[in-house]
């Protein structure tokens, strides 16, 4: 099954050694790697993670930086992150004064690199077991009843004129009570359903192609084109460029 690393590490050259590292491992490992703050909360809400690599200090300019530890705080603050794996990356020679117990860190990496200390780590996040999409619903209401529908049979959902169209795989149309995308991207929480234009969310798992240019997503054995919002446009691109 698929996992998702995020690596969050200002130095470049150090974050792209890590990435190779924890790629070469194990081929179902995906691998988003950033040396933004930002662009890492947006990752880890996008999508769903398996284990946290952050750098204590990201700002090596900034005095008694611990900027990574507040990331790691703030992520903690998210339900679904509650326990997943994080592995703090430091250069510093007494890691243990930082509160690990407190964030429920795994372990940390010291730099340099050992690649040995590295696998072993990942070796054992990868046998965390992990609810799979096939188990997860998104439950429906129409006229007052309660429909729960596998997130695994949904191609697409389209919230408009105050109902959501879900387009399931069998080629059928289900209309619910209208929701917000968000808030079916928050019930989901999966892995595979992305947002790509404000009334649109995706199953990734039957995309055939995504066209950036002319801004439109094809799904498997589908004829009509879904758009890409121009505000959605760099999330998509980045999504499938981790592909």
């Amino acid at each position: 099954m698929q996992r998702n690393f995020l690596i969050l590490e200002d130095n470049s050259p150090q974050r792209e050694m890590l990435s190779a590292y924890v790629k070469n491992i194990s081929s179902d490992i995906r691998v988003f790697a950033t040396d933004d703050v930002s662009q890492a909360y947006r990752f880890a809400q996008e999508q769903t993670m398996d284990c946290f690599m952050v750098d204590i200090i990201l700002n090596v300019e900034k005095k008694g930086d611990t900027s990574g530890v507040r990331f790691v705080q703030s992520i903690r603050q998210m339900s679904k992150y509650y326990n997943t794996p994080v592995l703090f990356i430091t250069s510093l020679e007494d890691p243990s004064s930082y509160a690990y117990r407190e964030l429920h860190c795994f372990d940390y990496i010291e730099k340099p690199f050992d690649q040995k200390r590295i696998k072993a780590n990942v070796e054992k996040i990868l046998q965390i077991p992990v609810v799979r999409e096939s188990e997860k619903t998104l439950v429906f209401r129409k006229d007052g009843i309660l429909y729960p529908i596998p997130c695994e049979d949904i191609l697409y959902i389209q919230c408009v004129h105050h109902v959501v169209q879900i387009h399931l795989k069998n080629q059928t149309v289900f209309e619910a009570q209208y929701r917000t995308c968000q808030e079916i991207l928050d019930e989901a929480d999966s892995r595979t359903l992305f947002q790509c234009n404000r009334n649109t969310i995706v199953n990734q798992q039957y995309v055939y192609n995504v066209d950036l240019v002319n801004r439109f997503i094809t799904l498997m054995n589908q004829n009509e084109k879904i758009s890409i919002g121009g505000t959605y446009k760099k999330k998509v691109a980045e999504l499938f460029e981790n592909d």
